[in-house]
């Protein structure tokens, strides 16, 4: 999945888009991006 320019922009778009699965996978591959 694409990471968000920023971590609270992937947070809003899972949180509108994602089913919980979903939601915890993108948070994880932001948070290694990013970090």
């Amino acid at each position: 999945m694409p990471c968000c320019r920023s971590y609270n922009e992937c947070i809003a778009y899972c949180l509108k888009n994602a089913t919980f699965k979903e939601q915890l996978l993108t948070d994880a591959s932001c948070i290694l991006y990013k970090y």
